[in-house]
């Protein structure tokens, strides 16, 4: 019975180490800037505690990553497209967004031709 105790202690003590490191690095991965780099944070949670399943904290923290950058995007699309960005420069970013869209796969040569392109549309457009 002390064992069966044990392991389950054990296996909510992880539940709750990966509960608080995907909190932690999604909120930091939401951050648009000044916070941590996550191996920062994987790092200290791999020292703090070095019996921990390296697999498992690095599935937790990408997965965590990832989600907090979706979100990030999501409300800087949001925050800036809707209210920061004046008509002419959310056409400016419409048209430079579907030039992208419509690339097909390339070989270097043809990337190396049309990126010089690009540069040169790019800045000609005159951002407000």
């Amino acid at each position: 019975m002390n064992e069966s105790n044990n392991l389950m202690n054990e296996s909510n003590n992880l539940a709750y180490i990966m509960t608080a490191l995907f909190i932690v690095v999604f909120v930091l991965n939401v951050l648009p800037a000044f916070a941590p780099p996550t191996w920062a944070t994987m790092s200290f949670i791999g020292l703090a505690i070095p019996n921990i399943d390296v697999l498992l904290l690095a599935a937790v923290a990408a997965t965590a990553a990832t989600c907090g950058r979706i979100v990030l995007a999501k409300l800087s699309r949001a925050l800036v497209r809707q209210k920061l960005l004046t008509d002419r420069s959310r056409r400016n970013v419409d048209a430079i967004k579907i030039g992208i869209e419509n690339q097909r796969a390339m070989s270097v040569h043809s990337w190396a031709i049309r990126s010089a392109r690009c540069h040169r549309i790019i800045c000609s457009l005159r951002m407000d």
